[in-house]
């Protein structure tokens, strides 16, 4: 049988282990352990869902499906809900999270096409064994917000790989469409697709895409904007909230396992030296966030002064994606700097706000290495060593995070069975949901048929 090439290396089997086993491993674990159970703003979707079968009227359906929750307007979910609604006889849950995750496998698929890895089964074992890891768990079991997450995600790698290869405009603007649909960062992806349209000199495309968002700003944030005043001004008076809060988002992959300082206290004791060690070890996420940022502007500097015209295109599509990534950090910075403001860390590791910096540090490390495979500095060896170590981490947080996801499942399932038999509302992952709220609309759902548990 005819092995797979990449680069020298002749010998497929650890490639194709690394290739296979993180995709594997993660389909498995959210099939395994998704659970048919609402949490938290999934109790509003169930209001949703209530409020969309009472209505009768054509129009009024359409009016509640274009409304806010919270800051986004959330068509694109609320058409999959019913669609699964549709299909299945009854909301499930469970196939909420799996199209969320096949979401976010296309999304990965799509960016690895665009940064052209081809056949190069090395970049793309990287690109799964580190994204396809479970630091973002609560956001991989988040029915509702998973589905708003990956489905804008993959929604704007499309959009940006039309702008980036100059094939269809108007595909490219209905994938901006698309995303505006599913998420409101969708709209500030004109920050990204404007500049680069103006440095491709396609000058009628920038000013309808211009002419685009702002038509689409105005009727998507209509009788919102007045609500963000305040979150602007909270960060203009706590200016290094705002860093410090984006730097741990931009380098949230590098969470140590509390257990790993637990560990290494045991082992060596409390002495002044290892303290400090702590200290360290705890602020890792803001040291490595600082480290991106600073290769980022590296990487900008050198994307505006290379004079290869090959090598510039590799730049620019790095950059377009880091961007990307940044303009999403950035939004949760504004978002949500005020309301985790006692313990930004801990809102920074959240699982619903990792796949950014995740996503960050893969392009960040996927394209220094393959920079230093062209110079010829990475040997068959190396690159067998660092997937490796790639597998290692991929592995290792599965094995960390393990317990947690299957103890969440099985709490899940325990709570909505006491709920049945008691009605209480306080057993549920409820989370920001007014209690009595969800429990409200948990109880039509279930008697109208539209969730069976």
């Amino acid at each position: 049988m005819q092995g797979v090439t990449l680069g020298k290396i002749q010998r497929p089997s650890l490639i194709l282990i690394a290739v296979v086993i993180a995709p594997l491993i993660y389909c498995t674990v959210a099939l395994l352990y998704a659970v048919n159970v609402p949490v938290g703003d999934d109790y509003a979707l169930l209001g949703f869902m209530n409020d969309f079968h009472a209505l009768s009227a054509l129009s009024d359906k359409v009016i509640l499906l274009l409304s806010f929750h919270n800051e986004h307007r959330i068509i694109v979910l609320r058409c999959v809900s019913l669609l699964v609604e549709f299909v299945f006889g009854s909301l499930d849950f469970r196939i909420l999270i799996l199209i969320g995750n096949v979401a976010l496998l296309a999304a990965l698929f799509q960016l690895g096409r665009t940064l052209d890895f081809g056949k190069d089964m090395f970049r793309w074992a990287l690109l799964f064994l580190i994204v396809l890891q479970p630091q973002p768990q609560k956001l991989i079991f988040y029915p509702m917000a998973i589905i708003q997450a990956y489905m804008g995600l993959l929604f704007a790698v499309m959009y940006l790989r039309f702008l980036l290869e100059k094939k269809n405009f108007i595909l490219s603007m209905l994938f901006y469409l698309m995303t505006i649909l599913s998420t409101g960062s969708g709209v500030f992806l004109v920050i990204i697709g404007a500049p680069l349209l103006a440095y491709q000199k396609r000058r009628t495309e920038f000013i309808v895409h211009l002419m685009l968002f702002m038509i689409a700003a105005y009727l998507y944030f209509l009788g919102f904007l007045g609500n963000s005043s305040s979150r602007l001004g909270y960060l203009g008076e706590h200016p290094m909230q705002a860093v410090s809060f984006f730097l741990q988002l931009l380098g949230g992959i590098s969470e140590p396992p509390m257990q790993a300082i637990s560990f290494i206290s045991k082992v060596f004791g409390d002495t002044s030296d290892l303290y400090y060690f702590e200290i360290v070890l705890s602020q890792l996420p803001t040291i490595i966030g600082f480290l991106l940022a600073a290769y980022f502007t590296f990487h900008l500097t050198m994307a505006v002064h290379i004079q290869s015209a090959e090598i510039k295109e590799t730049y620019i599509k790095q950059l377009v994606f880091l961007c990307y990534c940044i303009m999403m950090l950035l939004l949760i910075v504004v978002g949500r700097t005020e309301l985790y403001h006692d313990n930004l860390m801990k809102a920074a590791l959240d699982g619903r706000y990792r796949i950014y910096g995740i996503l960050f540090a893969a392009i960040v490390f996927i394209g220094v290495l393959h920079n230093f495979q062209s110079r010829g500095y990475l040997s068959v060896k190396n690159k067998k060593i660092v997937l490796l170590i790639a597998l290692f981490f991929n592995i290792g947080w599965f094995s960390y995070r393990f317990d947690s996801i299957r103890y969440t499942a099985q709490h899940r399932t325990q709570a909505m069975r006491v709920y049945l038999a008691t009605h209480d509302p306080s057993v549920l992952p409820i989370w920001a949901v007014i209690p009595e709220y969800a429990a409200s609309n948990l109880d039509k759902a279930i008697s109208s048929g539209v969730y069976k548990p």
